[in-house]
Order: structure tokens, then C-alpha cells, then sequence
């Protein structure tokens, strides 16, 4: 099994655990009105009634441009209803209804009906939905629902039904690859939006103010600041004092947020036949967005997000030393796979055109009160991996077990790594393993040779010795020599039950168990049945007490553990180690 699965496995299995067991935390914040001076109810809207929207096409100046009623759909969805809009206007007779419009608002008669929402892929005419503002703002009245739900897939783009315009995701980094690595490193938040550095080109010129977050101005999202810049644009639909909504329909729909809210600067629209979308850039911090719910997402003019510290200080090829720093959204379906993305970003543009490479590191989580998860690792270019690759996902990895787990509340205070890049190929593959005497006896040194081949190199002997317990019972061994995986495999298939997490402690063993790619692991095993119990394996036990077990076992109180294993060396090197070796051994009885 790669390092990949073996982190998806353990870290979705915590997830899914968390998002059962988690306690959801209060829901903060005071509701915003219908005010029916100033708003009209869908009931009251007519097909054929004519008004207007506003949006920002260029700069902060919000325009209005006509609107005429097509229909009105109730019931569209289970709990909400629709209204369909033809856009009019010499602005959107090229473009048609754009990303980033979502949450123009639409009014008639000087009231406000709701927020231009949802279209259809390749429509020739500016046909929209917009979302009636009761059904938005609704979302105030409702508790937080941020730690019972993840995040669904959007829906796949480019049929013929209609759905929330495009979420315009702004990407800005360093990396040539930043796309393919949100793809690989968060393809549950990145599927189904409009991806790229024009949806987000670094700070505005004028980095504008709360006061300009009126109905129709351009706001932004953000979910990484700093080095590197991941972020949504859409538009204001409503203001009631320091509070606003926006945007028609969900970032997320991940119930309870604390991210940042900016004043967004468009450049332009760029005209497309799949899905127009506002080219913008984000201004100053000037609130905080607080609720992510189904119609809407809701913010706070001048409060702050809380954000997590990210620092990497990375070494290049040469020697030369820069820091990397950003603010990273703090929110447990989040916050890991964003952090792994800022990390990749930055060590594959340094790392960029060297084809051969190893990245040792070291990095430091702290958390409140003082307590820190140390550890350090080196990936090297192996067969079908990729270190920077692989150093974010450890990170995000760590972060999600620790973060987002069902027992108890951790809350992550920073992260800094360190890390260098060492060109060159600095891997080696397991070929064999044998016993270097002939005859291995219990309570004795066993020295052990395993041969490793260096990428199209040559072969290379290690040696190392495992100690033999002095109570081994006579009997047939096994044991395992390899790298870092193979141990964790081995462990696995023994002892399935270990790897179903029960508590913090048994996720932290987990984190021991994996070791460094750069060392080289042997452990001792034998084909004697056992169990565990709440993430914690049983003393050996004899067959009666196995047998008493079984009732319990087929409850899921207790698995089985398949075999045992009985001691385990290993040995730091200074190369990446790939793949595994047994040795089969027998303890013969001593003669009195």
C-alpha cells in the first residue's frame, strides 16, 4: 500500500468519525430582517414584471441593468422556491449572466426581490435564477450544522439543467501547477468552479473599505492569504447595518465559517460559450464571513476572522533560504487539505525541473495549551511520487487526525516546517533480506543483510540486527525488512482493529507508527491469534479466553489480531527506502 492510501484511509476514517460524534458549537450571531418596506415576497412577483439588478463590470462602481420576469417556479427545490429572470442590457448582451454575479441583487418596483443565483452551461440568452431573499435570509435563523455535515461534490457542470453559477475560485500562487495540485490535493471544494489566476490577480490598487460593500459591490472570500492567495468572488445582495448577505446560493454549504471578507476589485469580464466570469482582485480585509448555509452566505462588516499561522522556511538546491508565510481558514473540512495545497505550491515551484531530488523536513504543530506533534521526514523522487507532494499531504494528513477527530476539541494555534532541496537521486529499493548465521536462537542478536538497489544503480548491502526474545515459544517466524509502508502494511493486516480509531492516544500511536521514508524497519512475527479491544490489542490469551471473546468479537467489541508481533528494530539512512522482504526462520526447542 503507497503512503497515499494508507493516509486517505486512516485520515477519512477520521473524518467520517468526527462528522458523527463532533459536538456542533453554538450559533452566534443575530438575524437580519424581511423588512416588506423594502423587500417583496415572491407571492407579490408576476411574470412580465419588469425592474433591475446591480453588479460591478468594472472597478467598485456598481450598475444597474434591466430585468423582466419569465416565471416564477415554486417548489424548485424541497424547501424553496425560484425566480426566472431574462437579463437585459447592452453589458450582457456579449457576456451573458457571469460568475461572480452571483448575488446581484434584483428589485422591483425599488424593492428587493432577491439574488441573480443560478443559469445554464452554453445558454445563448441571460435566462437566471434568482433566489427569493426570504429563502436567504433564512439562513439567520437557523442553528450551525459546520460540524455534523462535509463537503458534497458539486454537480458536474456542462448539462442542460440548472444550476448555482459557477463558484468563481481564485488561485494565486507560485507554482506553474497550482490547478493540477488544488485538483489533486482538494478535489471536494475544487470540482465544479471556475479555477485560475484570472479569478483572483494578486491586491487591488485601491484595497477600498467596509463602506464599500453595498448591494451589488463585488466581495471577495478568502481561504488562504499571503504567500500564497486562494479565494471566491461573488456580490452583495443586502445590507442591514454591519451585517450582509450574499451570493444566492452556498460557498460550501458548510453551515458555521470564520474567513475573511474583502472589498473586490473587477478589471473585467471575460465572455465565454461554456460560463463568463469576472476577472477581479482582492482588496483589503474588511469583515468576516460567519454563515455558509443553502441560499446564502452571511458576513459581519468590520469583525476578524480567525485564521491559522502557517510558516515554511524552505532551502533550495543552492542553499538559498526563503520563508513562505500565510493565514490559512480555520474549519475542520478545510483547513488541512488548504494548508497541503499552500505547502505544495510553494516547494514545487522551487523544486521546478529537477527531475531527481530528495526533500528532508521537519515540521511543528502546536496546538492550545502548549502541546506540540513534532516530526520530521525525507520523500525522495520515487516511481510514480512526488516529494513536494508528499510533504503536503503528511501535513494535511496530521492535520486532519488531529484537528478533526470525535473525541476531543483541538485546536491548531500554528504550523512551521522546515525544509531543504537536495537534488539528485537519493532512493533505494529492497531486493532481499536473509540471516547472516545459520541458526537463530531466542534471547540472541539475529544480524540480518538486505540488499538495495539504487535507482538504475548498483546494489548495496545494509545490516542490521533484531533482538530475540528470550521467551519465544519454538515455532515458525516471520520477519518483515523494509521501508516505512511495508511496516504499516504488516501491521494492517495483523491487526486490523488497531487502524479503527477509538481515541487521541491510539491516532497519536498511529503517527509514531509511521516513521521516515529514509530509514530501514524489521519486526518480528508470528501466526498466533489474539484481539483487541477500543483501539488497544490484548495480552496473548489462551484459547478458552479466545473462544469467550467470540461473542463479543461479533458485537464489534472485539477483532481479531491475526498474528503477533513480538520485537521490531529500525535504522535511519540517508536515502529514501522503497518497498519489502521476508525472512522465515524457525526457534527450535533447547535441549535441557
Amino acid at each position: 500500500m503507497t503512503s497515499r492510501s494508507w493516509i486517505s484511509w486512516t485520515a477519512a476514517a477520521a473524518i467520517s468519525a468526527a462528522s458523527l460524534a463532533a459536538p456542533a458549537p453554538a450559533f452566534a450571531g443575530a438575524a437580519m430582517a424581511f423588512d416588506p418596506a423594502t423587500m417583496i415576497p415572491i407571492d407579490q412577483v408576476q411574470t412580465g414584471m419588469k425592474g433591475v439588478a446591480r453588479t460591478v463590470f468594472e472597478g467598485r462602481k456598481v450598475e444597474e441593468f434591466p430585468v423582466e420576469v419569465v416565471g416564477v417556479i415554486r417548489h424548485s427545490s424541497s424547501d424553496g422556491d425560484l425566480i426566472l429572470v431574462h437579463c437585459l442590457g447592452e453589458r450582457l448582451e456579449h457576456s451573458g449572466i457571469a460568475a461572480g454575479m452571483s448575488g446581484s441583487p434584483v428589485y422591483f418596483g425599488g424593492r428587493l426581490a432577491g439574488a441573480i443565483a443560478l443559469g445554464w452551461p452554453f445558454s445563448k440568452d441571460a435566462v437566471g435564477g434568482v433566489t427569493p431573499i426570504e429563502q436567504m435570509l433564512r439562513i439567520t435563523e437557523v442553528g450551525d450544522s459546520a460540524r455534523t455535515r462535509e463537503l458534497e461534490p458539486a454537480a458536474p457542470r456542462g448539462t442542460d439543467r440548472m444550476s448555482p453559477l459557477p463558484l468563481l475560485l481564485g488561485l494565486s500562487g507560485h507554482s506553474a501547477h497550482l490547478e493540477a495540485l488544488a485538483d489533486s490535493l482538494a478535489p471536494e471544494w475544487s470540482h465544479g468552479a471556475l479555477m485560475g489566476s484570472s479569478a483572483s490577480m494578486g491586491d487591488a490598487v485601491d484595497g477600498g473599505s467596509g463602506a464599500d460593500l453595498v448591494p451589488g459591490a463585488a466581495v471577495g472570500v478568502s481561504l488562504v492569504r499571503g504567500d500564497l492567495s486562494v479565494s471566491a468572488v461573488g456580490t452583495v445582495t443586502c445590507r442591514q447595518g454591519d451585517r450582509i448577505v450574499c451570493f444566492g446560493h452556498p460557498l460550501f454549504s458548510i453551515g458555521s465559517v470564520s474567513l475573511p471578507l474583502s472589498a473586490a476589485y473587477v478589471h473585467t469580464i471575460l465572455s465565454s460559450q461554456l460560463s463568463s466570469f469576472k476577472v477581479a482582485s482582492l482588496g483589503t480585509v474588511v469583515g468576516e464571513l460567519t454563515e455558509d448555509r443553502a441560499y446564502a452566505i452571511r458576513g459581519v462588516v468590520g469583525a476578524r476572522a480567525d485564521e491559522i499561522p502557517v510558516t515554511l522556511h524552505l532551502a533550495d538546491e543552492d542553499g538559498a533560504a526563503r520563508t513562505y508565510r500565510y493565514f490559512v481558514a480555520r474549519h475542520h473540512a478545510l483547513s488541512a487539505n488548504l494548508t497541503g495545497l499552500a505547502v505544495a505550491d510553494a516547494l514545487s515551484s522551487a523544486a521546478g525541473g529537477i527531475s531527481h531530488m530528495s526533500l528532508p523536513y521537519s515540521a511543528r504543530l502546536s496546538f492550545a495549551g502548549g502541546r506540540v506533534l513534532a516530526w520530521e521526514d525525507e520523500p525522495a523522487t520515487v516511481p510514480g511520487g512526488s516529494p513536494p507532494l508528499d510533504v503536503a499531504r503528511d501535513v494535511a494528513f496530521r492535520m486532519n487526525l488531529l484537528a478533526n477527530n470525535p473525541w476531543r476539541e483541538e485546536r491548531l494555534d500554528s504550523l512551521e516546517i522546515d525544509a531543504r532541496i537536495q537534488p539528485g537521486s537519493r532512493w533505494m529499493a529492497v531486493e532481499g533480506a536473509w540471516m547472516e548465521t545459520g541458526r537463530a536462537r531466542r534471547g540472541s542478536r539475529l544480524p540480518l543483510a538486505v540488499k538495495l538497489r539504487r535507482d538504475r544503480g548498483e546494489s548495496h548491502v545494509e545490516h542490521l540486527a533484531i533482538d530475540l526474545p528470550a521467551h519465544l515459544p519454538p515455532g515458525r517466524y516471520r520477519i518483515v525488512v523494509g521501508d516505512m509502508d511495508s511496516r504499516s502494511d504488516a501491521e494492517r493486516l495483523r491487526a486490523p482493529g488497531l487502524f479503527r480509531l477509538q481515541g487521541l492516544d491510539q491516532a497519536l500511536d498511529l503517527l509514531a507508527l509511521r516513521g521516515s521514508r529514509a530509514g530501514l524497519y524489521a519486526a518480528l512475527y508470528s501466526d498466533d491469534l489474539s484481539a483487541s479491544s477500543s483501539g488497544r490489542e490484548l495480552p496473548a490469551l489462551p484459547g478458552g479466553a479466545l473462544a469467550a471473546l467470540d461473542e463479543s468479537r461479533q458485537s464489534g467489541a472485539i477483532q481479531w489480531v491475526k498474528a503477533r508481533r513480538w520485537t521490531e528494530v529500525s535504522r535511519k539512512l540517508p536515502w529514501t527506502v522503497t518497498g519489502s522482504a521476508d525472512i522465515t526462520l524457525n526457534i527450535e526447542s533447547e535441549a535441557p
